[in-house]
């Protein structure tokens, strides 16, 4: 069986006459695309600036889009030195390698790309990646990568955050043990946010700049909440889309959770919710962990929790 990565690209009215949508006698107009289908990358294909072909694809794929016809996805080949690779689709729809495996991450000591397991774009060409890594002698296993598309080409490769690295300048203790890439944000003024935890269990949120500069942590661990509690650990996250608030559930000294939001550049924490607190029927006896936390600009939250009656709320 061959596999097909397509993309719809560009808008174009699916009604082609005065007539669409009106009444009387006029024959409604028969459905169309909402844009111009064109193939990405089509298994058994050659696949550009490698030595081989597309092959099969992961069942679900490493992708993600951005406003103004900006695409990025993994793809996996038949060439040895480039068995994985992160592909950027231009607005034009042509494609640029980004990253590869077997490539050496910028700023390390020799270590080389060995999975790509996750990618974001802006919709100014701004590249974020996740990657694992080997053969490394600094003892680097995972990292965040960065990359700019300007005129047409691949540029500013960066690294933006690795494990590994003393956690001492923001304030933690030990050095940075684990990434927790599937809770990270990407947004499109370029900022990171990122929960992690250290070699002594210490648990942060980080927001680094894509080329990775300005790293402060955001809440960490025993830092006070709001209501005389404190934070212990990092559920699930949520930012709005212009970077300016998050929302997080946080695990808190007395075993309980509660949801938080904070801004950016403010060392305070505003409580929104917290087990106990009241519903429509009972009371909320648990917050879940891992649970996709939404935020609007303007603050709001959408979150799930479990009743005393044990009925499941969104709220």
């Amino acid at each position: 069986m061959r596999f097909l990565l397509v993309a719809l690209l560009g808008v174009v009215s699916v009604c082609a006459s005065a007539g669409c949508g009106g009444g009387g006698d006029s024959e409604p107009a028969a459905p169309s695309a909402p844009g111009v289908l064109r193939a990405l990358a089509l298994q058994g294909a050659p696949a550009p600036e490698t030595g081989g072909d597309f092959a099969a694809f992961d069942v679900t794929p490493p992708m993600d889009v951005a406003d103004a016809g900006w695409a990025v996805f993994v793809a996996r080949t038949t060439d040895k030195d480039a068995e994985q690779c992160a592909y950027v689709a231009q607005p034009s729809g042509d494609l640029l390698l980004a990253f590869r495996t077997v490539e050496t991450v910028p700023d390390a000591a020799g270590g080389i790309i060995s999975s790509i397991d996750a990618v974001w774009i802006t919709e100014d060409g701004v590249l974020l990646v996740q990657v694992g890594i080997s053969l490394d002698a600094g003892g680097r296993t995972q990292g965040l990568l960065s990359a700019r598309v300007t005129g047409g080409a691949v540029t500013d490769k960066q690294d933006v955050l690795y494990d590994q690295r003393s956690m001492a300048d923001i304030g933690l203790t030990g050095t940075l043990d684990s990434i927790r890439f599937h809770l990270a944000a990407f947004l499109p003024d370029e900022w990171v946010f990122v929960p992690v935890v250290t070699s002594a269990g210490d648990e942060a949120l980080l927001r680094v700049f894509s080329d990775g500069t300005q790293l402060t942590a955001l809440v960490k661990d025993e830092d006070p909440l709001s209501g005389g509690d404190t934070f212990l650990a990092l559920q699930a996250l949520g930012v709005d889309p212009i970077g300016y608030r998050y929302a997080f559930v946080a695990e808190r000294d007395d075993n309980s959770r509660g949801i938080y939001v904070g801004v950016v550049g403010v060392a305070l924490f505003g409580q929104v919710f917290e087990e106990g607190d009241a519903l429509s029927e009972g009371v909320a006896a648990d917050i879940p962990g891992p649970q996709p936390l939404l935020m609007d600009e303007p603050g709001r939250v959408l979150f799930k929790t479990v009743s005393s009656e044990d009925e499941d709320h969104l709220c």
